[in-house]
């Protein structure tokens, strides 16, 4: 299928991380320009930069000037933007009660997550109306779990100001999505600081314990897996194409139904 994406300019934040790296490989393969930001860099955006001339650009999205800074690369190199991805997630994240999470590790989730995606989006807006519209999607995790419970209400407040913004903005051509992703393959999620050992601190079993018990709660879900990063990628293009043009202000779910059984 032709998804119509060729000589498209997209942008991508957290493109350094895995599910920020397929959503790249996947659009570059479709022939779009891509400009990638990262707070670091990595060997995967290089050899994408060598083999598909992908831009990175090492960059704070948090600072005041980060998200300017992003953009205005895109404009310089191609002349603007067609689509902003948000590839959000937070791997390092401990799990705590609401109750004892301290005020420190809400401001650094929302640092992360909610003011990076919000600066992005109000600067792309502009270069995108001025090309006569766009696409903004935001890639989260599906459900963070009441564990993870600042990373939730991150992604809450953002939902509310996703959909503002989407109404605002649907005359201009701009339109709004998001991707709920499941459990995914990628090293976060099996890593020291990832939601394994996550689980684990919060229950109070060893990592093994915390392992086997996801995988015997995987087994109850209709496909009994995780994904892989480049399924994100794929979900990514089609959304951002013109086959789904029409779609806005949707959440679209990518956990193999995993978060609604129970």
């Amino acid at each position: 299928m032709d998804l119509r994406l060729e000589d498209k300019i997209a942008v991508i934040t957290g493109a350094g991380t895995s599910v920020g790296l397929s959503v790249a490989r996947a659009l570059l393969l479709e022939d779009v320009f891509v400009v990638a930001g990262s707070p670091v860099g990595s060997l995967g955006l290089i050899q994408l930069a060598e083999e598909y001339g992908l831009i990175p650009l090492i960059v704070d999205l948090t600072t005041p000037d980060g998200a300017s800074t992003l953009l205005q690369s895109a404009k310089r190199a191609y002349g603007g933007i067609d689509m902003l991805v948000n590839a959000i997630g937070i791997s390092a994240a401990q799990g705590a009660s609401s109750m004892v999470v301290p005020r420190e590790r809400w401001q650094s989730t929302f640092d992360q997550a909610f003011v990076i995606a919000r600066s992005s989006i109000r600067a792309a807006i502009p270069l995108m109306i001025a090309r006569g519209g766009g696409t903004i999607l935001t890639v989260w995790s599906a459900e963070p779990g009441f564990s993870l419970v600042d990373h939730g209400d991150a992604k809450a407040v953002f939902r509310s100001l996703a959909k503002a913004m989407a109404a605002e903005f649907a005359t201009d051509g701009v339109r709004f999505n998001s991707i709920g992703q499941g459990p995914a393959a990628v090293d976060p999620w099996h890593s020291q600081l990832g939601i394994v050992a996550t689980a684990a601190k919060f229950m109070g079993i060893d990592i093994a314990q915390s392992k086997a018990r996801m995988v015997d709660s995987l087994g109850e879900s209709p496909t009994g897996r995780i994904e892989e990063p480049g399924e994100v990628g794929d979900l990514v293009i089609l959304v951002v194409s013109k086959h789904a043009d029409h779609t806005a202000d949707i959440d679209f779910s990518l956990d193999g139904d995993t978060i609604n059984v129970g």
